[in-house]
């Protein structure tokens, strides 16, 4: 019996056939057929989508409503969490952002009906998600990023997380010859692909609506290319991929999960029901399988008053799965190196030592034992130097007639010149050499010199390698046909000079070892601790007459050239033309510069941060200096001084000066030492321009867009008085011009004043009555 309530909260007693799914996900759904019924007839005309059903103590949301003919209903109904959670929506990204479980999944269960137990730890891990999300979606990410594992239990409002749910169930066994009824491995390549495009590092604008373009791309190709081809399956185009590694990395999971294996088995019943997570042991002797599986999910039929009639379960198991697939990997790359002849086939010392102990021990048939007082005594009668002797101490044998035991188990131990097993487990190996079976690893135990190809390690679980001398390397060396000499690459650890602090050290020499010592033409990058920073001044440092900071290792366009091969010492950008390098930004500003020079091709500007005024020097030098110059930039917004008043500049040295007007005084080099070629103006000169230069008033024209200019229009005290050069006729002009457009002030004002002269000395005569 279950119940079902309305949308305005009215509860009906309900009959139905329930059938049940329960996933390892937390995933919980029924579906309900309601018959026409004395019962049902209360509810099921009115019954849709919207309406709950408490069946065993959960809530479920019905939805996908379909009616028969006969007025029937049926519902698919989904478990009150999800459909409770998925009315929660966020709005806020996050990209790259490392996050424990307790700072992601908590804060979606605050404020809600529902509880949260934690129940296991997790490591952190990195998150990326976007905005638009509701705290379902979310949820089952954290989920999945955290590899964690979750269950409701039934009746319950209590979310559950732990490393793996279920229980291990010893209690049942599954096998061959007992009641394992079918078993099959599926392989499904309907999408199957050996290529994947991934585009990333999405750039533009951040306006709503405008779309950002990939910037970099990455084809990964897997293992499997080399057996079946270079098959391109469906790119991965998504703005979350901002990283090579995070690209590559769902790439390799995309193409992998195109080749899909799974198993299926049925089995006969169990007397215990299972729940989802639970492990039981799995035996296929004919498959070579014995391991656990898990209840992955369970279908459950339940009558009319709510009981249990049957279970069906699906087992699932990663390992078995996993090494189908795997051998499909590793047999690709395997037949490739027996072609190419970088491997060779694979032996196993195991069968061979059993073929062989199995042959001696068969063949003693002339074999011969007495029971004596202290133990059992057998021989060869055909060599009866092999002995065998068995008593409480041990078992024995000896191939010199008993004398001595080369090959004995006692309590103390085991002796043997020789033993063959498929695997060992001990405390504490001590010996001279181990050496693998195909030559690959050999580690002199009593040397310490361990050799290995074809070697890969891996270390978990905050695994250190400490170095205790400062002759520990990590290197690789190389000779060199063309120097004739070795060269050597790796990294190492020192003394400072002062032998106080450790040092550590990456670079390339030119000698068999490793050394950051200059006579070795050591060539990377040192590291010295900060208090050695503190006491000796020693930083940390990058050595090479030739330093590149560039953007790619090998396909690189942009960059820094660090050359210190000579005496001048430079530093400056790569790919000029394709880029644009900033020193410093408008909110990250260098202080001060200190330079000898400062260059620039053509124009110079100096600028302020944020606004579009500044100064710019020509340098274009290509015209003869006609365009050298200092010039303002956007005269007609901003005013431009040389000084300011109250700090005048105290000398300013200028062969012409071109100016609307001036003020203050102007300092003129009157000294002999100054000039040349002197000589006595002509009197008739200066007299015939000042007759004929015509006074006229007039406006200077000037540039109206100016600041200067628009700030302050011109008045009537602006009126000008002078002359116009156009107009001027007399011989000698050239004392007067300096070109076609401008004159020269300072001749005029002596030409006036040498004709000044000449009326003061005839007043004089004049005056003094003088002829």
């Amino acid at each position: 019996m279950l119940t079902v309530t309305s949308l305005n909260n009215v509860t009906y007693a309900a009959i139905a056939e329930v059938p049940r799914k329960r996933s390892i996900n937390g995933e919980r759904e029924i579906t309900l057929s309601f018959l026409r019924n004395e019962i049902n007839d209360e509810f099921i005309e009115n019954i849709e989508t919207g309406w709950t059903v408490n069946f065993k103590g959960d809530i479920y949301h019905l939805f996908n409503e379909k009616e028969d003919m006969h007025g029937n209903k049926e519902f698919d109904a989904v478990l009150d969490f999800f459909h409770y959670f998925n009315g929660f929506w966020h709005v806020d990204d996050v990209e790259n952002k490392s996050m424990t479980i307790d700072h992601s999944i908590p804060p979606l269960f605050e404020g809600t009906k529902y509880l949260l137990n934690i129940i296991d730890t997790f490591h952190a891990n990195t998150m990326s998600y976007s905005k638009q999300e509701n705290s379902t979606q979310r949820f089952l990410y954290f989920i999945s990023r955290h590899n964690a594992e979750f269950n409701i239990p039934i009746g319950t409002q209590t979310v559950q997380i732990r490393n793996r749910i279920g229980n291990q169930r010893n209690d049942v066994l599954i096998h061959e010859d007992d009641n394992l009824i079918d078993f099959n491995i599926t392989t499904d390549t309907d999408s199957f692909c050996t290529a994947i495009k991934g585009y990333y590092d999405f750039q533009g604008d951040d306006d709503e609506g405008s779309d950002k373009e990939p910037t970099k791309t990455y084809e990964y190709i897997s293992p499997m290319a080399e057996k079946y081809g270079v098959i391109w399956g469906e790119p991965i185009h998504d703005e979350r991929y901002s990283t090579l590694d995070g690209i590559q990395e769902a790439l390799k999971t995309k193409q992998e999960s195109t080749w899909k294996t799974s198993f299926e088995l049925s089995a006969e019943l169990f007397e215990y029901p299972l729940n989802e997570g639970d492990e039981v042991r799995f035996v296929v002797p004919s498959k070579g399988i014995n391991d656990y599986i898990r209840v992955v999910e369970i279908n459950e039929e339940f009558d009319e008053d709510g009981e249990l009639i049957s279970s069906d379960y699906t087992f699932g198991n990663e390992n078995i799965s996993q090494q189908y697939r795997n051998m499909q990997y590793d047999s690709i790359q395997d037949i490739q190196d027996l072609i190419d002849g970088k491997r060779k086939l694979p032996y196993n010392v195991l069968p061979n030592a059993v073929r062989e102990a199995t042959n001696i021990i068969n063949a003693g048939e002339d074999s011969h034992f007495e029971y004596r007082r202290n133990g059992i005594y057998g021989y060869n009668l055909n060599n009866t130097q092999g002995v065998t002797r068995y008593n409480a101490n041990g078992i024995g044998f000896s191939q010199d007639g008993g004398q001595t035991f080369n090959n004995a188990l006692t309590y103390t131990g085991i002796v043997a010149d020789a033993i063959t097993t498929g695997s060992m487990t001990a405390n504490r190996i001590a010996g001279g050499i181990l050496r693998s079976i195909n030559n690959n690893t050999l580690f002199n135990l009593n040397t310490g010199k361990l050799q290995m190809s074809n070697a890969d390690f891996e270390l978990g679980g905050s695994a250190s390698i400490e170095f205790t001398d400062t002759r520990n390397q990590i290197y690789y060396r190389r000779f060199d046909d063309v120097g004739g000499i070795n060269r050597t690459a790796g990294v190492g650890v020192d003394r400072s000079i002062n032998g106080r602090f450790p040092v550590v050290y990456l670079g390339t020499t030119n000698k068999n070892n490793l050394s950051s010592r200059d006579e070795d033409n050591f060539a990377g990058f040192i590291a010295n601790t900060r208090q050695r920073e503190i006491l000796d001044g020693a930083g940390q440092s990058i050595v090479g007459r030739k330093v590149f900071i560039r953007n790619e290792s090998f396909d690189f366009d942009k960059g820094y050239n660090i050359d210190m091969h000579s005496r001048t010492i430079t530093f400056h950008p790569m790919y000029t033309a394709e880029n644009s390098y900033y020193m410093g930004t408008d909110t990250g500003i260098f202080d001060r510069t200190y330079s000898q020079q400062i260059r620039g091709d053509k124009n110079v500007q100096i600028r302020d941060a944020f606004g579009y005024g500044g100064w710019q020097f020509s340098t274009d030098w290509r015209s003869g200096g006609a365009n050298l110059a200092i010039l303002g930039l956007n005269t007609n917004t901003y005013y431009y001084q040389i000084g300011r008043e109250g700090s005048p500049l105290t000398f300013g040295y200028i062969n012409s000066v071109h100016a609307d007007w001036l003020r203050g005084e102007l300092v003129g080099s009157s000294s002999r030492k100054f000039k040349k070629n002197e000589g006595e103006m002509n009197l008739k000169d200066s007299v015939e321009f000042i007759k004929n230069a015509k006074i006229k008033t007039f406006d200077w024209i000037i540039d109206e867009e100016s600041k200067f200019n628009k700030d302050n229009p011109q008045t009537v005290n602006d009126r000008q008085v002078g002359f116009i050069i156009d107009d001027l006729k007399m011989n000698n002009d050239h004392l007067v011009k300096r070109d076609d457009e401008t004159i020269k002030k300072d001749n005029i004002i002596f030409m006036h004043q040498q004709v000044i002269q000449n009326l003061l000395n005839r007043v004089e005569v004049l005056e003094n009555g003088k002829k």
